[in-house]
C-alpha cells in the first residue's frame, strides 16, 4: 500500500469522525462499480431530519463531499449538533 493511500485513509477517518462529532449518522455506505470504476457512496442523516451524501472514486473524496454538504446544511438551516 502506498503512502498516499495510507494518508487518504487517515484523512477519511478524520472526516468521518468530524461528521459524527457534529451529530451526523451513517445511514448508508456502499462500494460499487460504475463503468468498471470502483466508486463509494456515503449517506448521512442528522437528528434535525436533514441528510447529506457524498460519492467518489475513494472514501476520502466522498467524505469530503459529504462534509462540505453538511457545512452548507448548517448554514442553510441553522442545524446544531
Amino acid at each position: 500500500m502506498s503512502d498516499d493511500v495510507d494518508a487518504d485513509g487517515e484523512r477519511a477517518a478524520r472526516a468521518l469522525r468530524r461528521l459524527r462529532d457534529a451529530g451526523w449518522s451513517v445511514a448508508i455506505h456502499n462500494d460499487y462499480m460504475l463503468d468498471g470504476i470502483k466508486m463509494t457512496f456515503w449517506l448521512f442523516t442528522h437528528p434535525s431530519g436533514v441528510w447529506v451524501k457524498g460519492e467518489g472514486a475513494r472514501d476520502i473524496f466522498a467524505l469530503m463531499h459529504a462534509e462540505a454538504e453538511a457545512g452548507l446544511r448548517f448554514r442553510q438551516f441553522g442545524i446544531r449538533a
